[in-house]
């Protein structure tokens, strides 16, 4: 079976050294949604105060399967508000 990385950059890289086995790229990419989705209930006010952060999923040879790019952007009508 196949073991796909996750690695996470926020403000810095946080390279995923394990990885997990999974059946193929459809379950990765489920995984990647399920890790994301995790990280962002878990510290929301972290993606909040950095702005963007991705996901990036990666075989065991190193190469880029696909990202995941997670970003926000305020509207003109929230500036100075809290």
């Amino acid at each position: 079976m196949p073991r796909f990385f996750f690695d996470i950059e926020d403000v810095e890289l946080q390279p995923d050294r394990e990885g997990v086995e999974l059946e193929g790229l459809n379950a990765a990419r489920i995984e990647a949604v399920r890790r994301s989705g995790q990280l962002l209930s878990d510290a929301p006010d972290r993606f909040w105060s950095v702005g963007e952060w991705k996901c990036t999923c990666r075989d065991d040879k190193g190469l880029i399967l696909f990202v995941l790019n997670f970003y926000s952007n305020e509207a003109p009508a929230t500036f100075g508000k809290k």
